[in-house]
Formats: structure tokens, C-alpha cells, sequence
């Protein structure tokens, strides 16, 4: 295998759907501490993160489940439950080849082939299409937060002028009843903006998108503090965790 044909299975390999002797072959290969592939996977795994937080309750589109089926070898079956899943891997190799740089002229005719398949499911499927949009933009840019911190939350947030702010979070707790987190825009000077009620998972995941145009420039950090559950005009509660811009 050569080095361009594995760079094509991170993603797979994350999901764990590759067969025995590609799996051996990509693990015997980051054994020798390739920077490159290591990276890759590294990031293929955190998207992997992001799709297993979407609801596996959401049925893909026909066509997409068949081709996804295909290209890992296997057959559609009806009422699968995992087919989600396997929906989910597709947008994760997509995701995948926008964020590792691999070749954008075959990567926007994917994302137009998927996207145009999407648009035909429910608010979820929607929902991904958004994410898909926003991290396929050059201007998009990426923070990583709560690395090294003894107990986290840590993820990643993905803010762009035109198209918002994306939350990818993990160790997260519930919030407890009649609570809720809130995402906060922290200017450099004044009061922070109020940017939207989330909420984590029983796995301690949350996923959230605020679709609103942000004032990159004269924005210092995206914020997060748990509040009523209607939420607040103004923090009224500690930071749970902050994420500097600048």
C-alpha cells in the first residue's frame, strides 16, 4: 500500500470497518512513528468523536446507505439499525478530506454529491450538512481546548465570520435538572453575547452549532457556563470552560 492509498483509510480505520490485513498494515505502519499518518489519524479520530454524538435514530438517505454499504464491503439490509452509522462514516471521510487537505477539487464534488442527498432528510441530517459547510471553508478556524487539564471538559470549537461557531465536546457532565450550558461570545470589550442552550449527553458529549455570523475581529473567546434552563442574558453561574481566540 502506498503511502497516498493509506492516507484514504484514516477515516476508516477510526470507525473500525477496515478489514484485517489493512488495519494491520495502517497499525505497523503508525508504529513507526510516521508524523504524517499519525496526525491523520489523530484527526480522523476526533471526527469520528463528533459523528458518534449525532442520534444513530436518523435514517440516511437510500442511496447514500447503498454506496457507504458498498464501499466497505458489505450489503443493505432492512431496518439495519447501524446503517446511521454507516451514513455517519461517509461524512466523516468527507470531513476528514476537507480538514487533511487532500485534494479539493474531488473533495467539493463529494460534498456536492452528499450534500444534494442530505438536503432530503430530517433536522439532524440538516443539522450535519451546516457542520459539513462550515468546516469545508478556508476562513473556518479551529481551537482546541482543555488539552493537559486534569479533568477536562476538552474538545474543539470551530468558529467562522459568516457561518458561526461549532462546539465538539467531550467529559461534559449532564447538567443536573433545571439546568442548562450556555455558549457565550466574549468580546474584547463589554459584556458577553449570549450564543445559545446545550446540552451533553449521557456520555458526556455535546455537539452544538450557532449558525449567527460572528464578529471574529473583536471576539477574545468562546465561553461556556451552566445556567437555568432558560437561560440568562448574562453569566450568572462559574465558567465551566473558556476558549481563547486570539
Amino acid at each position: 500500500m502506498t503511502h497516498e492509498e493509506m492516507s484514504e483509510l484514516y477515516e476508516l480505520y477510526a470507525f473500525g470497518v477496515l478489514d484485517e490485513d489493512e488495519k494491520t498494515e495502517i497499525e505497523e505502519h503508525l508504529a513507526r512513528k510516521c508524523p504524517e499518518c499519525e496526525a491523520g489519524v489523530r484527526q480522523a479520530l476526533a471526527m469520528s468523536s463528533m459523528l458518534a454524538m449525532m442520534p444513530d435514530q436518523v435514517a440516511a438517505p437510500k442511496r447514500l446507505r447503498t454506496r457507504v454499504l458498498a464501499s466497505v464491503g458489505g450489503q443493505p439490509k432492512r431496518d439495519a439499525w447501524w446503517i446511521w452509522a454507516l451514513a455517519a462514516v461517509s461524512a466523516c471521510l468527507l470531513i476528514g478530506v476537507v480538514l487533511l487537505g487532500v485534494d479539493r477539487t474531488r473533495a467539493n464534488q463529494e460534498i456536492a454529491l452528499l450534500q444534494g442527498e442530505l438536503r432530503q432528510s430530517g433536522t439532524e441530517l440538516t443539522r450535519l450538512n451546516a457542520m459539513l459547510e462550515m468546516l469545508n471553508q478556508p476562513e473556518t478556524r479551529q481551537v482546541v481546548f482543555g488539552q493537559g487539564t486534569p479533568q477536562p471538559p476538552q474538545g474543539r470549537i470551530f468558529v467562522n465570520a459568516r457561518r458561526g461557531v461549532l462546539l465538539i465536546a467531550s467529559h461534559l457532565p449532564v447538567p443536573p435538572r433545571g439546568r442548562t450550558y450556555e455558549m457565550w461570545l466574549v468580546p474584547k470589550s463589554g459584556a458577553p453575547i449570549p450564543a445559545g442552550l446545550f446540552l451533553s449527553n449521557t456520555q458526556g458529549d455535546a455537539l452544538y452549532l450557532r449558525t449567527e455570523a460572528v464578529d471574529v475581529s473583536n471576539t477574545k473567546a468562546v465561553a461556556v457556563t451552566l445556567e437555568p434552563e432558560a437561560g440568562s442574558a448574562v453569566p450568572t453561574m462559574p465558567l465551566v470552560f473558556a476558549a481563547a481566540l486570539e
